[in-house]
């Protein structure tokens, strides 16, 4: 259910350039209001780039895109600067040549029929299905939470009303994450979008701390192909299951395989002798973007005390893209596991997250705030 979306300027995104073939979605909705935007979102990994926009009228709207892909995910998404939807998306596979048909008969996005004969789209929607109503449910209390943040109660009115449609949304979610774990445990996951409801599954149970239903979502996993396991969802589902040793202030730094844009294998270990500044990042990241400029002006100051070493959390795709406008002039890396690799290791829970080491290697403290970066450094690099 959680997701990151972020849109990027157009002018970023060159997919028709090497495009292999167009896709059309065609959406026929009842009782959703003319005028009502919708956007087209490209999915990779948990990084979305809108591409493009289209506004409904007399019921419908319509997709026209190219594609670089022999199959490539989308996600329909409401504008959130319009009236008042569901802040959740409507995920689509294409492949070129598709001819995708959206029907509606309300609102609800994340609901809405979609025909197609593709796999992925195919187990998706049998998941959908056996939910549909508590889906429903969980987009109506989220419209009435959105609602209640935006009015004009009392603060502590508002906080208990807002407390009380997150419970409910909490229940709602629970009973969904069963019904589907039923299903996990009927069928084998055939695509993609099995696995992402299984590391949905596996994301609430482990919050729950459900022992009994952690155990059954094990072995669910251990039946996943060697493919579906490596995947970025499968890492990130073996590392809720098998929680790796994670280090803390006053360890020594975990290692691991890196690389550059280029391909080349990098370790941590080639920076020490200096002190160490590790910035785990997101493309869609604006808070990590936005203190890129200050980055620059401390590695061009420090660059002989201080070695910093950029950690893209993305697919190697939104990757790309992101360093298009990043202008990362340190060392940027990737180790190509998302949110399942270093980052476990290192307790990520959010980014920015930053992590200064010593030359030795030691850990010396870690923080998401940049006013604490830049305080808590100064202690130890002397301008």
């Amino acid at each position: 259910m959680k997701k990151i979306i972020i849109s990027l300027l157009s002018v970023f995104l060159s997919l028709s350039a090497f495009a292999q073939g167009e896709f059309v979605i065609k959406g026929t909705l009842k009782n959703v209001a003319d005028g009502t935007v919708i956007l087209l979102m490209k999915q990779d990994g948990g990084f979305g780039m809108q591409v493009s926009l289209d506004t409904i009228r007399n019921g419908k709207f319509m997709f026209k895109w190219k594609m670089e892909n022999e199959k490539e995910k989308y996600s329909l998404y409401p504008d959130p600067k319009g009236i008042e939807l569901p802040s959740m998306s409507l995920d689509i596979w294409v492949k070129p040549g598709s001819i995708i048909e959206v029907t509606g008969n309300n609102k609800w996005i994340y609901t809405w029929d979609v025909k197609s004969d593709i796999p992925e789209q195919i187990e998706r929607s049998k998941f959908i299905k056996i939910n549909k109503a508590d889906w429903d449910k969980c987009q109506y209390v989220g419209v009435e939470e959105n609602t209640t943040a935006k009015g004009n109660l009392e603060t502590l009115r508002k906080k208990a009303l807002t407390d009380s449609l997150k419970k409910l949304t909490k229940t709602i979610l629970h009973r969904i994450v069963l019904k589907e774990i039923e299903l996990l445990k009927q069928k084998p996951i055939k695509t993609i979008a099995g696995i992402e409801v299984l590391n949905r599954a596996v994301t609430e149970m482990k919050n729950e701390n459900n022992k009994s239903k952690l155990s059954e979502l094990k072995r669910i996993y251990q039946q996943l192909t060697k493919h579906q396991k490596e995947s970025s969802e499968g890492y990130n589902i073996y590392t809720l299951l098998y929680p790796p040793k994670t280090v803390k202030v006053g360890d020594m730094m975990v290692d691991g395989d890196l690389f550059d844009l280029d391909g080349n294998k990098h370790n941590l270990a080639e920076y020490k002798g200096k002190y160490i500044l590790l910035d785990f990042w997101n493309s869609g990241c604006g808070a990590c973007i936005m203190k890129f400029p200050d980055l620059a002006d401390i590695h061009e100051k420090q660059k002989d005390k201080l070695s910093i070493i950029g950690i893209n959390m993305n697919t190697l795709a939104a990757w790309k893209i992101g360093n298009q406008f990043a202008k990362i002039t340190w060392t940027n890396l990737n180790d190509r596991k998302e949110y399942a690799g270093l980052a476990t290791k290192y307790k990520l829970k959010a980014t920015p997250h930053y992590v200064f080491i010593s030359p030795e290697g030691k850990i010396l403290f870690t923080t998401s705030y940049w006013e604490e970066l830049v305080k808590n450094m100064a202690e130890y690099i002397k301008d």
